[in-house]
């Protein structure tokens, strides 16, 4: 299916770029890109090598925010095992609200979201140096 889906964007792309000025953007090389890496998402192992990447990211922290860690050797291409974490689900507090919880669920929310933003414009940087 998604090599069906590629060959119609591909289309749409050739018959775009025949268009005076849209030669510029290059639509078709841009499908081929997004085709790649919608196969290798396809790959759980690649998710697996990703979530490892997400959990290192976050392990300078000094809050107790945990994430399954996949077991690459049970991971394949189409199954991705993760290890059973032992917690109650966010949504729980969400829903019930956290009572005393309240604030640190608040200052582990923040902390982790301020971490993704921080590494997101580090990448960015890297990517956009000179500019």
């Amino acid at each position: 299916m998604i090599h069906r889906d590629l060959k119609i964007m591909n289309a749409f792309a050739t018959a775009l770029s025949i268009l005076p000025g849209m030669e510029w953007l290059s639509l078709p090389e841009e499908v081929q890109v997004f085709g790649d890496m919608m196969f290798q998402q396809l790959d759980l192992r690649h998710e697996a090598d990703n979530l490892l990447t997400f959990e290192e990211n976050f392990s300078p922290r000094r809050v107790p925010l945990t994430f399954p860690r996949p077991l690459k050797s049970f991971s394949t291409t189409e199954i991705l095992v993760e290890e059973y974490q032992n917690a109650l689900p966010l949504e729980y507090f969400l829903r019930n609200g956290g009572g005393p919880y309240d604030d640190q669920i608040a200052t582990i929310g923040l902390d982790a979201f301020l971490v993704s933003v921080d590494l997101l414009f580090m990448i960015i940087a890297v990517f956009n140096r000179g500019m």
